[in-house]
C-alpha cells in the first residue's frame, strides 16, 4: 500500500520541568480535537497512545534533517522535551519516489537517509539491520566470485569501510536486477528499503502501523510551518497533553 504521510514518532511522553512556563494564550493559535483524515496534514496534529507520543504535519522533514552528526534545531528541540528516548523524524510519499528519515537515540544521530526518484541525498550513519542483510547477501555472491570482488575492491579502494559498505549494497541493487534476475524488492537507492525501514522504526517506537493513526484522537493546532531556529514543540506538546 502507498503512503504520503509526514511526521515524528517518540517512545515516550514530553517531559516538562516547569510546567508554569506554559500557558495556551501564549500560543495564539486555534486549536481542536479531531480524527485525521490524512497523514500528512497540513496542520500541526498531536496525539499520544500508551505513553508514547506521535506529531504529523507536512513538510516538517525539511531543513530539519541533515548528513551531520550534529543534532538539527527540531532534534534538539525533541531531544530537549524527550530526554533519554528515542525518535524517528520521518517522510514518505510514494507518488512522487520519496522517502526520508532520521533516527535519533538518547541525543545521539543514529541514521539519517533521504532518497527521491532514485537518487539519495542524504545518508549519514552506520548501517542498520536490515542493510547488514542486503550488505551480507552480495558479499555471499562475491564469495562465489573472488575476481569480480577484487575488481570493486581496486575501485573503492579510497572509500572508507563504510562507504564502501554502502556502495556495495548498491552493487547488490545492480546484481539482483541484470544479473541474478532475481526479485529486488529492498532497493538501497529507489525508496523501497526505507519506506521499509520508516515503517519498521515507526511501529517499533510508536507501537502500531500508520492505518491505525485515523482511529487516534488529534489535537490539530492552526499551526502550518514552524522554524526551528527560533520556535518549539513545548508549548503545543503542554497543551496537546493536557486536552487529551
Amino acid at each position: 500500500m502507498g503512503y504520503n504521510i509526514c511526521g515524528i514518532a517518540i517512545n515516550s511522553l514530553p517531559k516538562f520541568d516547569d510546567i508554569g512556563l506554559f500557558d495556551k494564550k501564549k500560543l495564539k493559535t486555534k486549536f481542536s480535537k479531531t480524527h485525521i483524515n490524512q497523514l500528512n496534514p497540513k496542520q500541526l496534529s498531536i496525539a499520544f497512545k500508551a505513553d508514547r507520543t506521535v506529531i504529523l504535519l507536512d513538510m516538517i522533514f525539511y531543513q530539519n534533517i541533515s548528513e551531520s552528526s550534529e543534532l538539527s534545531n527540531l532534534e534538539k528541540d525533541l531531544n530537549d522535551i524527550f530526554p533519554n528516548s528515542e525518535f524517528l523524524i520521518f517522510a514518505i510519499n510514494d507518488t512522487i519516489d520519496f522517502a526520508c528519515y532520521s533516527i535519533v537515540k538518547n541525543g545521539v544521530k543514529i541514521r539519517t537517509k533521504g532518497v527521491a526518484k532514485d537518487d539519495f541525498f542524504l545518508d549519514y550513519g552506520e548501517l542498520l539491520p536490515i542493510e547488514i542483510k542486503l550488505y551480507d547477501q552480495i558479499m555471499d555472491y562475491f564469495k562465489a566470485n573472488p575476481d569480480q570482488l577484487q575488481s570493486y575492491e581496486k575501485k573503492f579502494s579510497s572509500f572508507t569501510n563504510l562507504e564502501k559498505q554502502k556502495r556495495y549494497i548498491i552493487v547488490r541493487d545492480l546484481f539482483y536486477q541484470r544479473i541474478l534476475k532475481k526479485e529486488n524488492k529492498l532497493n538501497y537507492t529507489d525508496g523501497s528499503l526505507d519506506s521499509y525501514i520508516i515503517e519498521a522504526e515507526f511501529k517499533k517506537v510508536f507501537n502500531c502501523d500508520f492505518n491505525d493513526l485515523e482511529t487516534i484522537e488529534f489535537i490539530e493546532f492552526d499551526r502550518r510551518r514552524l522554524n526551528f531556529k527560533k520556535d518549539s514543540l513545548k508549548e503545543y506538546l503542554y497543551l496537546a497533553k493536557s486536552l487529551l
